[in-house]
């Protein structure tokens, strides 16, 4: 095996699901390496200050996963290298591998008992073929080198012929990322559900505790549908059309995306702001990066409206 000279530190955090990456998934080593000293923790603070409720558990439990994954991801780093392995059949391969560790660089470039893991390969059958080592070179350099992102609008800003959904509507008006609401969410969630139960059990304690439990209960239930009813009538959605160039040492890329933001402003409005936080739009299976003619067809269809003609025959 023959190691090409170079290693370098991954721009990324050592654990995320990255998706140029064939096959890669969710690394369950974290779950494992999260979860033990968890569990251990919680079951000796539970000795020591004695039963816990099982709303204030799964608090620990959520509030700890993310601070040592949080943790994980500071101290430790991600670090790739290039590799060209031979076979017998003169075949060759251009193997990425990967390494996590604590250490820095330089300790890394000097140690050779190291265990590094193939993450992507490029096959040559007939020998060395440079356009498979620099597809390898180009991922490399993906990975490890800062990304140059430039943008240019090469649309107008044109109002969507298709409604947006409720979720679609809380997220990007508001200028959202799902990752921000998910965990609130569920905290949220488990408080509710928590003095809910709560109260339920405290009212079923009087005569009269069923009939109000479900009174508080109907108006709980109207008051959400009175929201999503008055937040549904009055949103739009528009859509614009870029062209993004990346620049990484030797990946280079062009894509066009389809952006999309939500508001009840009306279009002149939104062509006057300046300061909009545009969102990759997703519609019917279209990944986010197109060629310039499928951006351009999918943009036309979701902002044009269809002429339709009825024949009585």
């Amino acid at each position: 095996m023959e190691e090409a000279p170079q290693i370098r530190r991954s721009i990324h955090k050592p654990y995320r699901y990255d998706n140029t990456i064939h096959g890669h998934a969710e690394n369950l080593e974290m779950v494992f390496f999260i979860m033990t000293p968890l569990l251990i923790g919680v079951i000796i603070m539970r000795s020591a200050i004695g039963p816990w409720s099982l709303l204030i558990f799964g608090v620990s439990v959520i509030v700890g996963s993310i601070l040592l994954f949080k943790l994980y991801n500071i101290f430790f780093h991600r670090y790739y290298r290039i590799v060209k392995r031979k076979n017998d059949d003169k075949s060759v391969y251009y193997i990425i591998q990967s390494y996590v560790s604590s250490k820095k660089l330089e300790k890394i470039v000097q140690k050779k008992n190291i265990k590094w893991v193939d993450v992507e390969s490029y096959y040559s059958s007939n020998g060395e073929n440079p356009s498979e080592r620099e597809k390898a070179e180009r991922f490399f350099d993906q990975k490890t080198i800062k990304n140059d992102v430039d943008e240019i609008v090469i649309s107008e800003i044109k109002k969507s012929i298709y409604k947006p959904k409720f979720l679609h509507k809380l997220l990007e008006n508001n200028n959202l990322h799902i990752k921000e609401i998910v965990m609130p969410g569920i905290l949220l969630g488990i408080v509710f559900i928590f003095v809910f139960f709560k109260s339920l059990l405290f009212f079923m304690g009087s005569p009269l505790g069923p009939i109000k439990a479900f009174s508080i209960l109907g108006v709980i239930i109207l008051g959400i549908l009175a929201v999503c009813i008055l937040y549904i009538r009055k949103n739009n959605r528009y859509l614009r059309l870029i062209e993004r160039k990346e620049s990484q040492g030797r990946y280079q890329n062009t894509s066009y995306y389809i952006q999309s933001f939500i508001s009840r402003k009306r279009l002149e409005k939104i062509k006057e702001k300046k300061n909009i936080k545009w969102k990759s739009y997703k519609k019917y299976g279209v990944d986010q990066e197109l060629s310039r003619k499928d951006a351009k067809y999918y943009f036309h269809q979701y902002t044009t409206e269809k002429k339709i003609i009825d024949e009585v025959l």
